[in-house]
């Protein structure tokens, strides 16, 4: 092959290289919708009072968590925290109390106060339609009483009732502060 069409070729090479070298750029577009709010407000909070480690007891009055915005929501609920004196992180969820600072806690959506056996066994609480994540912070379907998701139209509530089932034993008598969360979701 001569230089000149070694040359030759070596520039149509290149050439061709460049053509098949093709840059990138993204651009983001960002917007935010207006009109349409999933916003909820409720009702009260819950004192269990004075309980007995190793017992289980029922809230008794019911929180009412309402739909104030305009579109149609699915609800969902987490445990956030759960704070001794509501400073210091204590106890743990779990699905049942047999060791130390181990509570675990229950609620679901009722016209009326349920009964302690209404919201499921201890022992089968993964599967119970009341039960919460063990995992703080993470939300799972807030439910009635045959495991059916809540969903709330604009202007409805609900009302929503709780289980607390105390450790068996506990490090430290103070007061506990637990923290729920309701989410709602357009649909």
């Amino acid at each position: 092959m001569s230089m000149r069409n070694l040359l030759f070729a070596v520039i149509v090479l290149l050439a061709a290289g460049s053509s098949v070298m093709a840059g990138t750029q993204d651009v983001y577009i960002y917007v935010t919708p207006t009109g349409l709010t999933t916003t909820l407000s409720k009702t009260g909070d819950v004192a269990f009072g004075n309980q007995a480690i190793a017992t289980s007891t029922c809230s008794e009055t019911g929180v009412v968590i309402e739909n104030t915005g305009n579109v149609n929501v699915n609800m969902d609920k987490t445990v956030l925290f759960v704070r001794l004196g509501g400073v210091t992180e204590s106890w743990t969820l779990a699905e049942s109390t047999g060791t130390v600072d181990q509570c675990v806690v229950w609620c679901y959506a009722n016209g009326t106060k349920p009964a302690l056996g209404d919201y499921g066994t201890p022992g089968s609480y993964a599967t119970a339609v009341s039960s919460f994540s063990t995992t703080k912070g993470t939300y799972n379907t807030l439910n009635n009483a045959s495991g059916t998701q809540i969903a709330l139209t604009p202007g409805q509530g609900t009302t929503t009732w709780f289980r607390l089932d105390m450790p068996t034993t506990v490090s430290q008598s103070g007061e506990q502060h637990i923290g729920v969360r309701f989410q709602s979701v357009a649909q």
